[in-house]
């Protein structure tokens, strides 16, 4: 009769407002685990749920239908079971999370005593902006949430989703939807209060986290494309950089091989000018006078110095065209289509003959020295159609031809036959200067049967 009594006294307290707390008889509660740790579970019923306190040795788990039977300790509709004993009745899908803010929240405890809330144990749905996130080595995480001026906890169980983690710095919008725990305020010795109320939300995995895509992810993301758009622009100006300041090695040492072949070229011309060309000139003047200081000279001896004076003009005159190609430096540095064009503008600027050409065909690069050995071959037919068939225009012309490409020397001079033309036996090294040098770098040299046009073939043309 007394302990009715105390009940009867204690819910109209309760509903009075004049009480924080209180203990009854065991009370038998039925409903849906919303979570489950080794401290308890909360279980739900409708809109009042309790916190069970004791091990569930595993047996709940969020969605568990639970019947328990304990102590009561009220903290609104609900509050905290203790001295419990349940048993699993199944499982039910979780209630429906009620939408609210943490504002709301705390607002419902003002309107109780101290101590007490309706939102205690609800399963509830929570909005707010991430401040700081943990993942502890213990299976949970822990992230602060901040909504509006008042800061919360929510302890998810397991990792928290990558597209929440991988934003943390930037600071989002999150929904947290998990059962809503208080800790209200304790008292000291001296009666103060010492701290507020703090509110938790026990999330049971990581689906109870998510995004909210408002304004605030909106400029999160237009920020990230932003910043990927520049570390795109950065990377591909990095690698730019890096392709310019490779070509810019590579033509530094090719131009420091250019400068020693160079000064090797200069040297050697210096030496055949400085020296062999001398000794030719001195030997020429030998074999003019040695004629006039013997007048009685046999004819057979007369015209073998004649002959010898003609070939040692010829020798040098190859020795003068040798070091032209040896000083030539600027051909190193043109394509092949530039210097040949470079060399007709050259032979017609002395006016014995015209000289047209088109030679975009040409190869932009060819092996080295081959070029050198091209240009001699130009001159040297141009020369001799000039000098022997008094030719008065030469076209040169490059074409395409199976893979190769061909190099067609034409004039208009007095045609001859190559194949009966004097050769080196008789001092005259023109033509078979040109295939000598053609045959050094694979070219084929072919004549037409009046021997006015020179064709060159290279490469696959061959």
């Amino acid at each position: 009769m007394r302990r009715a009594a105390a009940a009867v006294l204690a819910l109209a307290l309760l509903r009075g407002g004049f009480a924080a707390e209180y203990a009854s008889d065991m009370r038998d509660f039925k409903g849906v685990a919303t979570w489950a740790d080794q401290w308890g579970f909360c279980l739900q019923s409708g809109d009042i749920a309790f916190f069970v306190e004791g091990r569930s040795r595993g047996e709940v788990s969020p969605g568990t239908v639970v019947e328990v039977q304990g102590e009561p300790f009220f903290r609104g509709r609900g509050g905290d079971l203790r001295r419990t004993r349940f048993a699993v009745r199944g499982t039910a899908p979780l209630p429906v999370p009620r939408r609210c803010s943490v504002a709301e929240i705390l607002a419902s405890g003002e309107r109780m005593p101290e101590g007490m809330n309706d939102f205690y144990g609800l399963r509830v749905s929570v909005e707010g902006t991430l401040v700081d996130m943990d993942e502890s080595p213990s299976g949970f995480s822990v992230l602060s949430v901040r909504d509006g001026d008042r800061t919360f906890d929510v302890r998810v169980r397991g990792r928290v989703p990558d597209a929440v983690s991988s934003l943390r710095e930037e600071r989002p919008t999150v929904r947290a939807t998990g059962a809503c725990l208080l800790h209200f305020p304790g008292r000291g010795a001296d009666g103060v209060r010492s701290r507020g109320i703090e509110v938790e939300i026990l999330v049971p995995d990581s689906s109870g986290v998510e995004l909210v895509k408002d304004a605030a992810y909106a400029r999160i993301v237009a920020r990230r494309r932003a910043l990927a758009v520049f570390r795109g622009a950065a990377f591909a100006v990095a690698a730019a950089l890096v392709f310019l300041l490779v070509k810019l090695a590579a033509t530094r040492a090719k131009l420091r091989r250019l400068e020693a072949v160079t000064a090797e070229r200069r040297r050697l011309a210096a030496d055949l000018h400085d020296g062999i060309e001398q000794h030719f000139a001195g030997i020429g003047l030998v074999l003019g006078t040695s004629l006039g200081l013997c007048p009685d000279t046999p004819a057979p001896v007369a015209d073998a110095i004649g002959e010898a004076t003609k070939m040692l003009a010829r020798a040098k005159a190859e020795m003068r065209a040798t070091i032209w190609d040896l000083r030539s430096d600027a051909l190193l540095g043109l394509t092949p289509a530039a210097a040949l064009g470079k060399l007709a503008d050259e032979i017609c600027a002395k006016g014995l003959v015209v000289v047209r050409h088109e030679l975009a065909a040409l190869p932009e690069k060819l092996p080295e020295g081959m070029l050198a050995n091209l240009v001699c071959i130009v001159q040297e037919t141009v020369t001799n159609a000039v000098k022997h068939g008094r030719a008065r225009r030469v076209v040169m012309r490059a074409l395409a031809a199976d893979g190769g490409w061909m190099l067609k020397i034409a004039n208009d001079g007095a045609p001859f036959d190559p194949g009966k033309a004097p050769g080196a036996e008789s001092g005259h090294f023109g033509l078979a200067g040109i295939a000598h040098r053609a045959h050094r770098f694979g070219m084929r040299v072919e004549w037409s049967r009046d021997g006015r046009v020179l064709t060159l073939l290279a490469g696959s043309a061959r």
